[in-house]
């Protein structure tokens, strides 16, 4: 799947945050808008049933990313991770892994 930046230039101000959720309703509203309701209901959602066609992310400020909070793994969690890791990656990834085992 590839990855896409859009920027949003909003024309009036919105009382809502930029979530996904929200980003997607907007999605569904102009289309249910521009090609009725029929076109929403039978042709644009159903694709989300088994293999979405794409995902949405929530909108950052310009030029930033979230970064996630996860816990910090001890030595020992780093050394299982890499080790289940290591039974299910490719040659290409290899190198990646071997990277993250020296730091």
């Amino acid at each position: 799947m590839n990855d896409y930046r859009l920027r949003l230039k909003l024309l009036s101000p919105m009382s809502t945050n930029l979530w996904s959720d929200v980003l997607f309703g907007h999605i569904c509203w102009a289309l249910r808008f521009l090609k009725g309701k029929k076109f929403l209901e039978e042709e644009f959602l159903p694709q989300f049933d088994n293999h979405p066609p794409f995902l949405i992310s929530d909108g950052f400020v310009s030029d930033t990313i979230v970064k996630p909070i996860l816990p910090q793994m001890n030595d020992e969690e780093l050394k299982k991770l890499i080790f289940k890791l290591k039974r299910r990656i490719t040659f290409w990834d290899y190198q990646r892994l071997k990277d993250l085992e020296k730091r």
